[in-house]
């Protein structure tokens, strides 16, 4: 979880960026463990190359940059965060936007269902995402900003990660104990003034 927020961190940081929210839902299952979380940010930039094929798109299983290797810079989707999401989850669903090359702005839904993705006989194929699709403004509205927040805007990224069965229950994902690890990994983040603040916020 921390490759996600240390990616709003870093590019807060590298683009001087202010007023940058990042929201944090942990949603329980029955039984009291993790079953869901979600990310919400309200980056301007949103995903490079997001609509590219193959290893240049950044959530293709082969994607590299030469920033991957820069201990100075913060690791924007790369092998290390797509390993953390196998580890904790069945399944990753991404909503953001985009600028095309003529300026205007688009939106588009990426899934990887790794149950499914290890299924495919073909590596080559296996890398790819399960679902890689241009979506309409009201679609992505819909699932990153339902209630069409102020605070949250309309042009951000919703990462959403649904929990492996095995780990839902397991003693260190309880949600209580994910937030108070969250909060103070980042206490720095949540005090405002503070060199690497940024709006965040943590809820269940």
């Amino acid at each position: 979880m921390t490759d996600t927020l240390d990616n709003v961190l870093g590019l807060t940081k590298a683009q001087n960026l202010k007023k940058i929210r990042c929201l944090v839902t942990l949603i329980e299952n029955l039984s009291g463990g993790l079953y869901c979380v979600e990310f919400r940010d309200n980056l301007p930039s949103g995903f490079k190359d997001i609509m590219e094929e193959g290893a240049a798109n950044p959530f293709n299983m082969a994607h590299t940059r030469s920033g991957h290797h820069d201990d100075n810079e913060t690791s924007e989707f790369g092998i290390g965060y797509k390993d953390g999401a196998i580890v904790m989850a069945d399944r990753l669903e991404v909503y953001t936007h985009y600028t095309r090359e003529n300026g205007q702005e688009g939106y588009a839904k990426v899934v990887l269902d790794f149950e499914e993705m290890c299924k495919i006989e073909n590596p080559e194929d296996s890398y790819e995402p399960t679902e890689h699709v241009e979506i309409t403004r009201q679609e992505f509205m819909k699932e990153y900003n339902p209630e069409n927040s102020d605070e949250i805007g309309d042009r951000g990224s919703l990462i959403r990660w649904y929990m492996r069965k095995d780990n839902q229950d397991h003693h260190d994902s309880r949600p209580e104990q994910i937030q108070q690890k969250l909060a103070n990994t980042y206490s720095e983040c949540f005090r405002e003034g503070g060199a690497n603040f940024v709006d965040m916020s943590l809820s269940l």
